[in-house]
This record gives C-alpha cells, structure tokens and sequence, in this order.
C-alpha cells in the first residue's frame, strides 16, 4: 500500500466537478454561437440556479432547472444545469439522464458531452466516458480543458503513455495550467520517471507558488529518490500553505521515519489524527510504525480507532493486515487473529487483497496469492507479506527470496518496500558471526 498519496484523485475530482458546474455556469460561446436567445424569464430562472450551484445548494439549483424545463421542455442548458446539480448529489444516473436529454436536443453540445463523461468516469463505464470525450474533442480541438479531462481518465485507467501524451497537448494549447503540469507529474511518478515527474512539480510551482499539492507531490519523489531532506522541505511548504493538508503530514512523518526521528513521526502522524480524527491514512502509518519499531501500540485502542474511519476504507483492510503481522511479531496470537478477521470482514472478496488474506488464513498456497496479483503495486504487497508469514514460520531463506524480489522490482513508495528493506536488513544483522546463536561475547 502506497505510503504517501499524491492527491491527484483530490485535485482531479474537485477540478472535474468543478467543471460541470461551470459549464452550466458559463457555456462555451464558440459552442453556442448562432444558438436562438432563449426568453428572459428562462434566462432568469437558470441565472437563479446557476447561483444556487455555485452555493452548492443543489437541491435548490434541481428545482430551478425543473422551473426552467416547464418553460422550455426542450433547453440544453436547463438540463445540463439539472444534471450538474444531480452531480453535486452524486447521482450520476440522474445526471447522464439529463445530460443525454440536453444532447438529443443538441447533439454538438460539448460542455453536455464532457459533463456526461465525468459520470460515466463515476460508475466505471470507462469506454462511454472515453466516446464523449473524443467526440468533444472533435468538436472543439483547441480546448485545453478537455485534453486534460481525457488525459486524467488515461491515467485513471493506467494508460499512462496516452495520458501523458493528451497532458502534453493540453499544455502546448494552454502552457500557464499548473494543476496539468501536476497531474503529467503524477503519471510521471507512477512511472518512477521521478526526474520528469520531479521537473513539472516545479513548473506547477513556478506557475503558482501557493499550489500546496504540487510542493506535497514533488517531496514524495524526493522520498522515493531517498533525498529526504529536500522531501521534508517541500512538505514544510505544503503544510505552510495549508495547515490542515492532512496528507503532507503523513508523508513527512514517513520522510523522518526514515530518517530515524521516529518521535517527529509519531508527531506528524498525530497532528493528522488531531485534524481529522477519521483520517485512515495516519493510523495506517502508525500501525506500520509500531510492526517496525514498536509493537506495543498495537494494540485494541487502535483496533478501535482504525475502525471508526469506515469499514471499507483501503487503508483500514491494509492496518489490519500489519496489524496481524505486529501483534503476531509480539507474541498476541489473539489479537492477530482478531486482526486478520477483520481485514476479511472489511475487504471485498473480489477484491485486492483479499488473496493475500487468503492465504494468511491458509485457504490458498502461495503460489496462488502470487498469481492473484496483476500489478506491480499488487505484486510488490505480495511479495513482502508473504515474505513476512514465511519468516514468522521459520522458513527465512524462502522469507529472503521474496523480500529480494521486492528490493530489486517493488515500488519504492510502498511500505512494503521500505518494511522489505528493513527486514533484509535485520536479517543481514543477525547472519553475523558476532549475532550468531550461542557466539561468545
């Protein structure tokens, strides 16, 4: 599980959602040119609720567009506004419904096809989404806007050649964008091209030097390039500009775990906790502290708190699953048991990890936990946690084999990179002569 987050999810769902609402807001005019006026009492009934979307007031904004339909059943703009306040409600059926209606009426209305695509983005119908998008592009190819839109939505997908490409045109159409050079630089960095990934961080910051998740994302390859003192300085300025960025603390306090400052750790992790008491992220840090460092706050309170921040959060199956390998490490098989229960119970079945709890609960072998994983993220968690069951049954040389696979091919922004490394480490440690069972002082 990834150690630190990029946020591109955060700046790319508010950035999207932002957009339909501004399309209902402000339409195009080299879409609309030559488009009849409409009469003024529906311009003033969408002007009510175009101000009612910026208030986030949707249920208001959906009765306006209602007002605005009884007038002119047939307006593209009153049913592409009603859909942006069905997205405000997170109804992305509603939404695609009326967006589909102000399409059949105007079938070229490209903020309608790029509102659209954004809900099918939502419910996973990536190939409509991708139609819309190519259409409007089609439509308009000196848009800017919506190079990024499909560029995001290759990276969603992990196409990251594709996105990369559409980023960059994105940029040669509009060069001043700080947040595409932000979003090219998470593609980057999941391609460990972290030089690259490290170059648009810094035009983002050039662009805008307040952007706080551009300074967060570059420190993150610093960590990965091991430069943790460049990490720490850009997650200072971060959290400078945002004293409530919850997920630049976590990761600075990764960067001192590195660095063995493990009470500025613990304190990073915590002011997290003190913003957001539900933030999952920070126990899952601490949870993967105390299997490193410290078994002994491992313990039910934190079973407890772990569980308050939603049972089907990500990072609360990964604080189970350490959570087992601590409290076995300590020698609590009840809690570990515990533990491990839980992640089952909070996981989906079809889901990763669920193989790898699988096989902790010896329902398959390893080789069937290894085939399960598809990608290298997948692959590198694998990898470590079988390597840590192998080890805690005394099979060290097989415990070895993966814990190499993992130093040589994981992703290093990984915990179970850092924890594979540390475990190689002790395990260096202890094969010295002067370690050896029974050596003499």
């Amino acid at each position: 599980m990834s150690r630190m987050i990029n946020s591109r999810r955060r700046i790319l769902e508010f950035a999207t959602t932002a957009v339909c609402v501004i399309s209902a807001v402000s339409i195009d005019a080299r879409v609309v040119r030559g488009r009849a006026d409409t009469p003024t009492n529906l311009s003033e009934v969408i002007t009510r609720g175009k101000n009612l979307l910026r208030q986030k007031n949707f249920n208001g904004a959906i009765g306006e567009f209602n007002k605005a339909l009884k007038i002119n059943p047939k307006s593209p703009e009153a049913f592409l506004g009603r859909g942006a306040g069905w997205i405000g409600k997170k109804s992305y059926n509603m939404a695609i419904a009326d967006f589909t209606r102000s399409l059949t009426i105007d079938p070229d209305f490209v903020p309608a096809l790029r509102a659209r695509s954004f809900c099918y983005t939502q419910i996973k119908l990536f190939d409509k989404a991708t139609a819309d998008l190519d259409k409007a592009i089609k439509l308009l190819p000196e848009s800017a806007d919506l190079y990024a839109d499909r560029a995001s939505l290759w990276s969603d997908l992990k196409n990251n050649d594709k996105a990369i490409a559409d980023f960059t045109k994105a940029l040669e159409l509009k060069p001043d964008q700080a947040d595409v050079f932000t979003l090219r630089g998470n593609v980057w960095e999941s391609k460990r091209e972290y030089d690259k990934a490290i170059a648009d961080y810094t035009k983002a910051v050039r662009i805008d030097p307040n952007y706080a998740f551009a300074y967060n994302n570059r420190g993150n390859c610093w960590t990965a390039k091991n430069e943790f003192d460049k990490a720490i300085a850009d997650y200072d300025k971060a959290i400078e500009l945002d004293p409530n960025y919850t997920f630049a603390y976590a990761n600075r306090g990764n960067a001192w775990r590195e660095l063995n400052e493990f009470d500025k750790a613990r304190s990073d992790y915590n002011r997290a906790i003190a913003i957001d008491p539900r933030y999952s992220l920070a126990y899952f840090q601490i949870v993967v502290y105390g299997y490193m460092y410290d078994t002994k706050i491992v313990d039910e309170t934190i079973v407890r708190q772990i569980k308050n921040c939603g049972p089907k959060d990500q990072f609360v199956i990964y604080s189970e699953l350490y959570g087992r390998f601590a409290a076995q490490k300590s020698g609590r098989p009840d809690l570990a048991k515990k533990y491990l229960d839980d992640a089952a119970t909070s996981c989906d079945p079809k889901a990763w990890p669920y193989p790898v709890i699988k096989y902790l609960r010896e329902e398959i072998d390893e080789h069937a936990a290894l085939a399960a994983a598809t990608d290298l993220g997948q692959k590198t968690e694998a990898h470590c946690y079988l390597g840590l069951d192998l080890a805690y049954r005394g099979r060290k040389d097989a415990a070895i084999d993966h814990f190499r696979w993992v130093e040589q091919n994981g992703v290093r922004t990984f915990s179970e990179y850092e924890v594979a490394i540390d475990e190689l480490k002790k395990i260096d440690a202890s094969n010295k002569p002067g370690n050896a069972r029974g050596a003499k002082r």
